[in-house]
């Protein structure tokens, strides 16, 4: 009818170039949304029995694979473990009987038989510290995955040391744990809406949760509350504790109803010469199911009563033998000596094992060693026997740090670390954390330092923007919005004088490069000044915004002013003052809209081939392309906007026209894409595995990567491109000339480079990594491949991997690495 009405009032001509504008925007608006109904407009429903059945089995397969590699590099699968006894409460007056088949271990099945037996199989196991406790829950949790049929419920062991009970309800926790250690749960195509909360609700799974005690004090008794609410009388659990923190918890009447508490008692001489006299045998001996092993053969020496003969024998064999002949008789003498004392603790005695029974030092040294010290300096003297051996000739001999003893700085920075931030574990992607504000604030400095020389043949609308901006969005990424406040402000803004000085002097000359470092050094610092109150509201954020650009435009005004008079310094002023507030705030808006700021997540594992074949990336690109677009329009408006006030209305819409629609289509083609590509790619893997810290790094590090070298990339072609069209095809650069000459490849790159170095800072986690590592490795508190040495720090078992966080293998590890060692110790022998 619009047309028809058209037609008659303005003639057939107008209508037919008003309707062929009608048809080409319904054309695009068709397209788009025919590209979003294709792909997006999937929806998946909760999960079906048969799909949870299906998650239950892959992640009986997962969970298998990750505590059978952590059992192989504990040594729980080459060395049979200690034997620990326990008592029961209330006593269990019967104990099923497990078949005797190819158990790796006496002790793994005795752990199995106890849990079948308990009632409910509801288990507290306590002991005091390293006695042993987290072994007990890995072993019971391999036993359950290698004897239970498929039907029954998986058992899924957790660490309570990430739950905190005050700001997050037990549920979800459990939730968020299971889907980001196992990622592949996440796949809503495959097992529906929230699988892992499905799971858990209709008793799929079976909790193994290890460190009760590891939860902050002032929550441990809420934590408590929830976890009865969490488990009635009918579900099965097991939870570990210290015996003195559980014993306060009891005390106060919080305790788990209808379970049963397995305290752990301290080895027995015969259980400890009969782990230290296995290091003497072959590789193997103990391994085979119908060949006992000789800690077997030595308890039934020492305790059993037929076979007296052979008994006599092998017991005079292990006594007198020339290796541990001396250590045994020791243990088997007189009195509580610290020797004994020292070795009825599981973690001391698989120490002594590790440095006695290797091969590296003779046994009969040990005595030696141990005379004249009491428990805690032998307690220091084995712990730090166990750090010089990760830290020792060889192992870090790859060129990753300064010499052999980074490795031990390294491991005391991250106790003290740990220590100091009451954080149980590393997660490597709040490194950030490690590097104190002020660092972060002369980063920044040097950071806008390095944009402004990059960007200086920019389109006066984009160059201070993009500088202070860029910058702006890098720091709440790398830091997450913690860089905030006056003092950190000035140390920024300071930085920022003397380093855009510097890089500009000899390129523009020293007066105008004073002028510009003035201009950006005052926007950064009032923008890094009220950094915490632009993350608090959007009104906050734009008188931020302003008040960053009044302070650039105090430099911007007087520069103009001096060399064209009052009218166009006021003119220059206005202008700079909203760059740079559309500058700021366009990145400050972004970054709260996608919770930068806040504590970063685990990053999530990447599946190219997954994703696609499930699928399809076009409505990505276009949603990606659209919001790039809007986004590289902005600066040119603004540019615009001062051409109107200085050439006349003519040049202003020449200007927008040209360099806004050039540049917001190099942004929108290049960034907007490659956000669109790194969405699509992000999907669950379709392998059922268990992330570690090395495959969350290897994902943050693709993401960061794409973002860093697609944008200049694709600007820098796209810029070409455009420019092609203009000059040789348009023959636009007669009329233009200076305004084509800003549409070259380089600064296509140059843009390209900056917002994509913004977005690797705010949507991965890999580049504060490395600024971290090489921060650390320059202070000498830290090899540079930091990862590589944590990850060699876990296999010599001073560090334990809980899904894709490292953690210390025991406390007392972690609080000598905190506390220096005693003066007044003897000398090691």
């Amino acid at each position: 009818m619009a047309l028809i009405a058209i037609w008659i009032f303005a003639g057939p001509n107008e209508a037919n170039q008003i309707g062929g504008i009608i048809a080409t925007i319904v054309a695009i608006f068709s397209a788009l949304l025919w590209a979003l109904n294709n792909s997006l407009s999937f929806r998946a429903g909760n999960p079906g029995p048969a799909q949870l059945d299906l998650a239950a089995r892959e992640l009986r397969e997962a969970l298998t694979v990750q505590w059978g590699e952590e059992a192989k590099l504990r040594g729980l699968r080459q060395v049979a473990p200690a034997t620990v006894r326990w008592t029961t409460f209330p006593s269990l007056t019967r104990i099923e009987s497990v078949p005797e088949g190819p158990w790796n271990s006496d002790y793994e099945r005795e752990i199995h038989g106890l849990h079948t037996s308990a009632p409910g199989h509801r288990l507290v196991v306590v002991g005091p510290p390293a006695s042993g406790k987290s072994v007990f829950a890995l072993l019971l949790t391999l036993a359950l995955l290698g004897r239970q049929s498929s039907t029954q419920p998986v058992p899924v062991m957790l660490s309570l040391s990430s739950w905190n009970p005050q700001t997050e309800e037990f549920e979800s926790w459990v939730e968020r744990r299971l889907s980001d250690t196992y990622p592949f749960l996440n796949n809503s195509t495959v097992y529906g809406l929230n699988p892992a909360r499905q799971l858990w609700k209709t008793q799929r799974i079976t909790l193994i949760l290890d460190g009760l005690d590891e939860i902050a004090e002032a929550g441990r008794a809420m934590a408590v509350h929830k976890l009865r609410q969490a488990f009635p009388p009918d579900t099965a659990f097991v939870i570990t504790c210290r015996s003195r923190e559980y014993d306060e918890l009891r005390d106060s009447g919080l305790r788990f109803a209808k379970s049963t508490e397995v305290v752990l008692r301290p080895l027995a001489t015969d259980d400890v010469i009969a782990y230290l006299y296995e290091a003497t045998d072959p590789p193997g001996h103990h391994t085979s199911a119908n060949q006992p092993s000789s800690r077997t053969w030595v308890r039934k020496l020492l305790t059993g009563k037929k076979n007296r003969e052979p008994r006599r024998d092998r017991l005079t064999k292990a006594l007198k033998s020339d290796e541990w002949g001396p250590v045994f008789q020791a243990l088997s003498g007189p009195g509580n000596t610290p020797l004994k004392q020292i070795m009825s603790v599981p973690l001391y005695a698989s120490l002594v094992r590790i440095k006695y029974g290797a091969g590296d030092a003779p046994p009969a040294t040990l005595l030696e060693d141990v005379r004249d010290r009491d428990t805690g300096h032998i307690k220091v003297f084995l712990i730090e026997d166990l750090i010089a051996r990760f830290g020792g000739p060889g192992q870090l001999a790859d060129g990753a740090g300064h010499g052999p003893d980074t490795g031990r700085r390294l491991l005391e920075f991250l106790a003290i670390h740990l220590t100091r931030l009451r954080r149980p574990a590393f997660e490597w992607w709040r490194v950030h954390e490690f590097l104190s504000p002020r660092t972060w604030a002369v980063l920044a400095g040097l950071c806008t330092g390095l944009i402004y020389p990059l960007t200086i043949e920019l389109p006066e609308g984009l160059k201070r923007g993009t500088a202070v901006g860029v910058t702006f969005g890098i720091m709440i990424g790398l830091t997450r919005g913690t860089l905030s406040g006056r003092r950190l402000g000035l140390v920024s803004g300071s930085v920022a004088v003397v380093s855009v000085f510097a890089g500009g002097a000899g390129i523009v000359g020293p007066y105008e490069a004073g002028f510009v470092a003035a201009e950006l050094g005052a926007a950064l610092g009032v923008v890094i000044s009220f950094m915490a109150a632009m993350q608090h509201s959007a009104r906050r954020l734009w008188q931020a915004a302003l008040l960053a650009g009044a302070g650039a435009a105090v430099a911007t005004g007087i520069h103009d002013a001096l060399e064209g008079g009052a009218t166009a310094g006021l003119v220059r002023a206005s202008t700079t003052t909203i760059g740079i507030a559309i500058g700021v705030a366009v990145p400050a808006l972004i970054c709260r809209w996608q919770h930068v700021g806040r504590p970063p997540p685990q990053p999530a594992l990447l599946n190219v081939s997954r994703a696609r074949r499930e699928r399809r990336l076009l409505p990505y690109l276009v949603v990606g392309a659209a919001s790039g677009l809007v986004v590289g329009m902005g600066p040119a408006l603004i540019g615009a906007l001062r051409y109107w006030f200085s050439q006349g209305i003519e040049r202003a819409i020449n200007y927008g026209s040209v360099v806004g629609l050039s540049y917001g289509l190099t942004l929108g083609l290049a960034v907007g894409l490659t956000g669109g590509y790194v969405r699509w790619i992000s999907q669950p893997p379709a392998d059922s595995i268990a992330a570690t810290p090395q495959s969350t790094l290897r994902a943050s590090r693709a993401v960061a990567i794409t973002y860093l070298l697609v944008p200049p990339l694709g600007a820098a072609g796209m810029m070409l491109a455009l420019r092609h069209l203009m000059v040789e095809v348009f023959r636009l650069g007669d009329s233009m000339s200076d305004l084509s000459a800003n549409l070259s490849p380089f600064n296509g790159a140059a843009v390209g480079l900056c917002i994509g170095a913004a977005l690797a800072c705010c949507f991965s986690q890999w580049p504060s990594l490395q600024l971290v590592r090489i921060s650390l490795w320059l202070s000498r508190n830290s090899p540079l491949r930091l990862m590589r040495c944590l990850e060699r720090a876990r296999r010599h078992e001073i560090l334990r991997q809980d899904g894709a966080v490292y953690q210390f293998r025991h406390e007392e590890i972690q609080q000598t690495l905190v506390k220096p060692q005693d003066s007044d110790a003897p000398p090691a022998r």
